[in-house]
């Protein structure tokens, strides 16, 4: 009889719980994909990147101009862009020279070296790193360092039009051509490019750049007009302008450079 009445019990109390464990189960795969739901999920900080491969793309150009005669000029010009990008870090470094003669002796000579370092927070901003080295033999400012931390934001992103805006802060060294001497100050920068392609042959590309330190102030806008020829081989006319509102005596503030090259680019494009 007491064995009876243990079993009883045991029914009692297996039965209820047997037949509530389907609404139990129910219950808890309802809370579970709730609290899925709600809970956040990592953000992608480049969506159209992450999953890509690392890309790199470049161009290698030259330009060059002899005369003889009466007068003997020669000049050269030479640039070289590199790309590499890999999920929302983007490197790209470039280099251009320019080199000019005339009866033998050297009237133009110019060096420019930068690298710019930049992680995308998403599709429109992103922040960058930049260092960039400038030396010309015939300027008021023969030398030109600047490193600057920034903000950057795509304001443009349409399929033919392209319009990127900066700003940073950072230091820049400079050195004097007459009287010969360097300086050293903080230095505020803001940079601007705008890119149209306006077809599949042709691209035009307007930047600027200003950085404006204790002493001086220094504007640098950069066209260029690029043209297929064939393939990967194009030709390109260019225009730059450097202007430096503090220069020494019997120094001009400006000086400009036209270009006309032919290039070869390579690597997968953006």
């Amino acid at each position: 009889m007491k064995s009876f009445a243990c079993a009883a019990v045991v029914l009692c109390g297996v039965v209820p719980v047997a037949l509530a464990a389907p609404q139990l189960a129910r219950t808890a795969i309802t809370d579970t994909e709730a609290l899925a739901e709600i809970a956040p999920t990592p953000p992608v900080l480049n969506p159209d990147q992450a999953d890509l491969p690392g890309r790199y793309s470049g161009d290698a150009s030259l330009g060059l101009l002899s005369t003889s005669g009466n007068t003997d000029t020669r000049s050269a010009n030479g640039k070289l862009q590199l790309s590499y990008v890999g999920g929302p870090w983007t490197h790209e470094g470039k280099a251009a020279a320019v080199s000019a003669q005339q009866d033998n002796l050297t009237t133009d000579e110019r060096y420019s070296l930068g690298y710019k370092l930049s992680r995308d927070f998403d599709a429109h901003n992103y922040v960058f790193l930049t260092l960039d080295y400038d030396n010309d033999r015939f300027a008021g400012i023969a030398e030109r360092t600047t490193e600057a931390l920034g903000y950057g934001r795509r304001l443009l992103t349409l399929p033919a039009h392209s319009l990127d805006a900066e700003v940073g802060v950072g230091a820049t060294q400079i050195k004097l051509a007459e009287p010969a001497g360097r300086e050293s100050s903080a230095v505020a920068l803001l940079n601007a490019k705008y890119v149209w392609e306006i077809s599949a042959t042709s691209k035009f590309s307007q930047g600027l750049k200003v950085e404006r330190s204790r002493t001086t102030t220094y504007i640098n806008p950069v066209s260029e007009l690029k043209l297929t020829v064939a393939g990967n081989l194009f030709a390109s006319l260019g225009y730059e302008l450097r202007f430096n509102s503090e220069v020494p005596d019997g120094t001009r503030k400006t000086d400009t450079l036209t270009s006309v090259n032919l290039g070869y680019g390579f690597g997968e494009k953006k």
